[in-house]
């Protein structure tokens, strides 16, 4: 799931899209990079910003979720969401040097609102494409 394009800036941190794929939907370069991985894979899209009004309905037909989100807001309402439909989340995160991998909601563990009760001030938030992420990558 995703709203938006293959951007150059995008390519040295989200490894799944390449140089052939600028321009595209983020949502369907990453389905056809699956499909070139593994062509029996079945990949559902959703060329769509998540939000209140349908976080629900996508979100019920999936038995786990991932979010790889760069806002505390989409971070939150996954979360959110997630709880209410018994799912669990596994988030994914990175920022400069630092990276982390959490379960969250998995039976009956707490949830990420569980232990950042309260989103951060949007002021003191830095997104990934804003600060920038450095480690391993695709050479």
């Amino acid at each position: 799931m995703d709203y938006d394009l293959v951007e150059e800036s995008n390519l040295q941190r989200q490894i799944i899209h390449s140089e052939e794929t600028l321009g595209k939907p983020k949502s369907e370069s990453a389905k056809e990079a699956i499909k070139k991985l593994n062509s029996i894979c079945n990949v559902i899209t959703h060329n769509v910003r998540i939000d209140s009004t349908n976080a629900m309905q996508i979100i019920k037909d999936y038995d786990i979720v991932l979010d790889c989100t760069d806002n505390p807001a989409t971070r939150y309402l996954l979360n959110d969401t997630c709880v209410l439909l018994n799912r669990p989340l596994v988030s994914g995160s990175a920022l400069r040097l630092e990276g982390q991998l959490t379960v969250y909601n998995w039976k009956g563990g707490p949830c990420y609102r569980c232990i950042f009760p309260k989103p951060p001030p949007a002021h003191t938030v830095t997104a990934c494409g804003e600060g920038g992420v450095l480690g391993a990558g695709k050479y």
